[in-house]
């Protein structure tokens, strides 16, 4: 409470009171916004930093984990590339046979069949194994081994680029959870000065300085206050679920966002053309471009290897019995024939007749690695595209943030000076709730300044594939 001798010391004493409500209507003004997580909401939830954020996606997001078990495939590939190349063995065990045939017909000596005066039933059986293997050499069979490379390599770069855009994406989540809590912090704050000045308001209007008029603005302006404050509870809670939605959180705890420090860049000290080329080096998306191309530059010498012979050797041992109008043949795991051995091999020269299709086949295989060579090109352009038009976003936003500090500072400076006149009785409540709106949309702006400059370097970070800033 104000003591009302103040009111009844002239100029001075108002000069006194003006000052004081305005100290008290701006304490806190200056402090920093922070996520302690030590308010009545905040109880009994755990605290969460972003690398634990980061580790608990590598766990659990699905998208980079198909990206990790897809490496597996590499080891599975390769050895299906090599065995293409190793002879294919064949192994025989026993096959064996047993068939029954009824002779209803017979020959004469002149060759005519009649029917067969003694019909019998005529058994046979048959046992044999073999053992032997084959090798079919073909010069794409080589290529294809280097092809598998290509498929692993690409793999590898896949999983890089999935894991930098799960980072970013983390990241990015972690960092509008943080906006919308400093956000939230910000409007906590607004309705506390909203609460003052409508306290504020009806002690004047006690006195008679201010009317019945101004103390419904003021009650209108706490209830605005607050309905805002609730609308950014409910944004901050959509934000905690895409959080957990990008870190693929299975269990739904309640969690406390440990504040991360924004970076404080210094743009001078970094070369605008070696960060280009660095990215270009290190580009995800562009060593996929190149892989694919090599892919395509394999392809068509795989197609030119069309028009050369391929081999066939092939080895095999074997021995066999057969016993006639019986059946002791039948299922002899050691059969008694001899055995017999037989070593060949077979050049198969290309179809002449598909030297049109091949021909095309080979054209196609062109055109598609000039293509290919071209979407390198086009990556290439975007991605020195991006990282300039990124630095150049970055040296516009620490101009529009330093412009933005200093127009929140003035709004607040201005605000306090129409907070001691309204309290000397000089001023609208109007005209203080219009500074006042000044003041918060001023600190917003640079709230929001702040972390869209933050998301804007965590895409170069992205593209890079390291940290950024310092």
């Amino acid at each position: 409470m104000i003591p009302s001798s103040i009111h009844r010391r002239g100029p001075w004493g108002r000069l006194l009171q003006g000052r004081a409500v305005a100290s008290a209507f701006l304490i806190g003004s200056a402090t920093p916004l922070a996520l302690t997580g030590q308010d009545a909401e905040g109880a009994g939830r755990h605290p969460l930093t972003l690398e634990e954020a980061l580790r608990r996606a590598e766990i659990n997001n699905p998208r980079y984990q198909q990206a990790v078990n897809d490496l597996t495939l590499n080891r599975l590939d390769r050895s299906d590339a090599w065995l293409s190349l190793l002879p294919t063995p064949q192994v025989t065990v026993l096959s064996t046979g047993m068939s029954w045939n009824l002779q209803t017909v017979a020959q004469n000596i002149f060759g005519e069949f009649e029917e067969n005066p003694d019909r019998r039933m005529i058994r046979s059986s048959s046992s044999a194994q073999r053992f032997g293997g084959s090798l079919v050499f073909d010069f794409r069979q080589v290529l294809n081994l280097r092809v598998q490379d290509m498929q692993a390599i690409m793999r590898a770069v896949t999983a890089t680029a999935e894991h930098r855009m799960l980072h970013a994406e983390v990241t990015s989540a972690f960092l509008a959870a943080q906006e919308r809590a400093g956000q939230l912090a910000l409007e906590d704050e607004l309705v506390r000065r909203a609460q003052q000045a409508l306290e504020l308001t009806q002690r004047l209007s006690v006195i008679g300085r201010r009317g019945r008029l101004d103390v419904l603005s003021a009650e209108i302006d706490l209830a605005d206050r607050e309905a805002q404050r609730e609308g950014l509870r409910s944004d901050l809670h959509a934000a905690h679920l895409a959080l957990r939605h990008a870190m693929g959180s299975p269990d739904h705890e309640h969690v406390e966002l440990v504040l991360i420090p924004l970076q404080q860049l210094d743009l001078v000290a970094f070369d605008e053309e070696a960060l280009v080329a660095e990215a270009l080096v290190r580009s995800a998306r562009l060593g996929q471009a190149i892989i694919q191309q090599e892919i395509a530059q394999r392809g068509m010498t795989s197609q030119r290897f069309r028009w050369l012979p391929t081999l066939s050797v092939f080895a095999n041992t074997a021995r066999h019995t057969f016993q006639r109008d019986g059946g002791g043949a039948f299922f002899q795991p050691n059969p008694g024939g001899e055995w017999s051995r037989n070593i060949g091999f077979q050049i198969n020269l290309p179809d002449l007749g598909q030297g049109l299709r091949i021909r095309n086949d080979m054209e196609r295989s062109r055109v598609q690695f000039r293509h290919q060579a071209e979407a390198v090109r086009q990556v290439q352009l975007d991605v020195e595209k991006e990282v300039r038009g990124i630095l150049r976003e970055l040296r516009q936003g620490q101009r529009s943030l330093a412009l933005q500090e200093r127009r929140a500072n003035l709004a607040e400076t201005r605000l306090a000076l129409q907070l001691e006149a309204y309290g000397l009785g000089r001023g609208s409540f109007l005209e203080l709730q219009n500074a006042r709106d000044q003041a918060a949309a001023a600190k917003r702006t640079t709230l929001q300044t702040s972390y869209a400059l933050e998301r804007t370097r965590l895409g170069l970070e992205r593209i890079l594939g390291r940290p950024f800033g310092g």
